[in-house]
């Protein structure tokens, strides 16, 4: 919990910063990052892709909305019931 407590006062300290102060805290110029920069940033983190999931089919969603433990609890105690 304290690591989250860190990420949110430094957030709120680049919000409260002044322009120049952020350009000095990210390394950059007013152009933004320089091609080098870039080159430099992508081969230490790796591309800027999303990793998203394959597309969910009706079958999934249907599944993922109502198997939970409370449905299967009242399914459960309708069984019970009949």
């Amino acid at each position: 919990m304290k690591k989250l407590s860190m990420v949110h006062r430094r957030v709120l300290d680049d919000a409260q910063a002044d322009i120049g102060a952020l350009y000095r805290t990210f390394h950059i110029s007013e152009q933004g990052y320089s091609e080098e920069q870039v080159e430099k940033s992508r081969a230490r983190y790796g591309e800027n892709v999303l990793s998203g999931r394959t597309a969910d089919t009706v079958f999934y969603r249907l599944r993922r909305a109502f198997v939970n433990p409370f449905t299967v609890i009242l399914f459960v105690l309708a069984v019970i019931s009949f």
